[in-house]
């Protein structure tokens, strides 16, 4: 921040040096045609508006932070920094240290068998929230007390006397009035909303201090926009108001929902995202397979992969050829894209779609409706762990991309076995980390715990894992295979639609939530390349008796 404002400064010192024009309006109306060398004939307003005054507003600030990191209340976060306590059905949190390499805290996740406490070496976010509330604290404080000089050297810089400062009183006059400035409101405006972002805004920890920011910002800008009028200083002045008012609307929507637990982050994630990714991508919400080197020309190739990725999870487990009145279970439907197109595949199936997000089951039923298969496919708001469905149930429990969710795997596993019927067949297809050990560096750990936030991950396990805790629960054919050399190019493409102007209008409309997710593209592409994450096919069976 200090780079910055010294940046700046030089640069305004510089422009007037060279006798350029100014061209904003100041508290002495518009300075145009005036030329700007004697604007700086007073050594005190250098001093005072490039140093005293944004040392002293530091100073303050940082006082104030270091007051209030005793007692949190004046800026404490909304959110709660401690993972909730109904994340999981029968679950229970503990802290410990992570193995040596790991070199950080992970929360290791208990589920009621004791078998899996014994191998357990899960890396999981050791909080929902990335800063605990004093870090906030000095980095909204540093951030302020940066913004403020920044604002006010450029301003003081920028304003032009048509007489040089002949006493103190004028000075004080002088430097008062730049608070006024148009100019200044911008300044104040763009360092507001950058020290805002960088406080963790982005990811919706949202705090009274940032909202007070944002207010702030929206009406500086606001003011400088009507002041200006119609000029490139108030076209830039109205973008920053916008820019204001939509992190304010983010603010509101994130303050409503304190303390949210795992399955709520979950279904207000898809919940605010699953229109925009319909809209710019289509119905599959997940990877799809692609043909080694075919290069990918159109996005409807990519919808056809997804396809693809259907086909051949049912081919892995065998199901592909069943026929008769057969019974689905799709746990984790999305909008239903998986179903209806399993629907198209099994004549006289019977499909029923789970999803923890109200938007996606409303959605789902009306995108099944207007493909006429209402009668043979429905959709519920459930929790996959713990399903109303009677035992054995389904002849076949499929989850595209929905494992990943599951705060206890295993236990996740058990409830399909559960459902399923006497020789009834799970399939899944799902994010996994790479196999352990050696144990995940501290790199990886980095890259898992921001991916994990934003997609509303509480862990992932080794693909491997999954295999064990069916062994362990009594399923027979079990296998898993690495299928993330034919998912590599997806990611890529995703960037792609999000960039696009269809996809920034889309996600401009969904708010913070659907943005975060799109940046997050970059780190699932890297950690695919990486072989951080795996994609990876696992399938299981039922014993026909137990």
């Amino acid at each position: 921040f200090f780079s910055v404002v010294c940046l700046m400064a030089s640069m305004n010192a510089r422009l007037l040096d060279m006798d350029s024009h100014i061209l904003i309006q100041v508290p002495n109306g518009y300075m145009a045609d005036q030329t700007a060398p004697a604007a700086f004939n007073c050594p005190r307003l250098r001093l005072v508006g490039l140093a005293v005054v944004p040392a002293l507003v530091a100073a303050v600030l940082l006082v104030i932070s270091q007051k209030s990191e005793a007692s949190s209340s004046l800026w404490a976060p909304l959110t709660s920094t401690r993972p909730p306590a109904n994340a999981a059905r029968g679950l229970t949190a503990r802290r410990t240290i992570a193995a040596e390499d790991h070199g950080t805290h992970s929360t290791h996740i208990d589920a009621p068998s004791p078998d899996l406490r014994e191998e357990e070496h899960y890396v999981v976010p050791k909080h929902f929230s990335m800063f605990d509330a004093p870090l906030i604290n000095r980095r909204v404080a540093v951030g302020s007390a940066a913004m403020l000089s920044v604002a006010h050297a450029q301003s003081a810089a920028a304003i032009t006397l048509p007489q040089p400062v002949q006493s103190s009183v004028a000075l004080v006059q002088t430097l008062f009035s730049t608070w006024a400035s148009p100019l200044f409101c911008v300044y104040l405006s763009m360092g507001l909303l950058a020290t805002a972002a960088l406080s963790n805004i982005m990811n919706l920890d949202s705090t009274v201090m940032l909202a007070v920011q944002l207010t702030v910002a929206t009406a500086a800008a606001t003011y400088a926009a009507i002041a200006v009028g119609l000029t490139v200083l108030g076209g830039f002045a109205g973008a920053l108001a916008l820019t204001g008012a939509f992190f304010l609307r983010e603010i509101f929507k994130s303050s409503r929902r304190a303390d949210p637990s795992l399955q709520e982050r979950i279904a207000t994630f898809y919940d605010e995202t699953s229109q925009v990714w319909e809209e710019v991508w289509g119905d599959h919400m997940h990877h799809g397979l692609y043909k080694k080197g075919v290069a990918i020309k159109t996005h409807q190739q990519n919808l056809d992969a997804q396809e693809d990725m259907i086909e051949e999870i049912l081919k892995y487990g065998n199901v592909r050829n069943l026929e008769g009145d057969i019974k689905i279970l799709d746990a984790g439907c999305g909008i239903g894209g998986s179903s209806r197109s399993m629907a198209r595949m099994f004549p006289k199936a019977q499909l029923t779609g789970i999803t923890l997000s109200p938007f996606q089951q409303q959605r789902a039923t009306a995108l099944t409706a207007s493909a006429g298969l209402s009668d043979r496919v429905a959709f519920r708001v459930e929790d996959a762990m713990k399903t109303s469905f009677p035992d054995n149930t389904f002849d076949v429990v499929y989850s595209m991309e929905s494992g990943e969710h599951m705060p206890d795997k295993k236990g996740f596993v058990a409830e399909c076995m559960r459902v399923l019927k006497p020789g009834g067949v799970l399939v899944m297809a799902v994010w996994c980390h790479r196999e352990v050990p050696p144990q995940l560096n501290k790199s990886e750990v980095s890259l898992l715990e921001k991916i994990y936030k934003v997609y509303a991950l509480p862990y992932v396990c080794a693909l491997s894992d999954f295999e064990r805790y069916a062994k362990e629960l009594g399923m027979e054919k079990t296998k898993f295979d690495d299928w993330s050399d034919s998912i590599k190019p997806f990611w890529w493409q995703v960037i792609k639609k999000a960039v696009s102007i269809q996809g920034i209008t889309g996600l401009i409309k969904s708010g913070m939530t659907a943005i975060y997710g799109a940046w997050a593209a970059g780190w699932m592409q890297l950690a695919v390349e990486r072989r951080v994450f795996v994609f990876g096919a696992f399938t299981a069976t039922k014993p026909a008796t137990i």
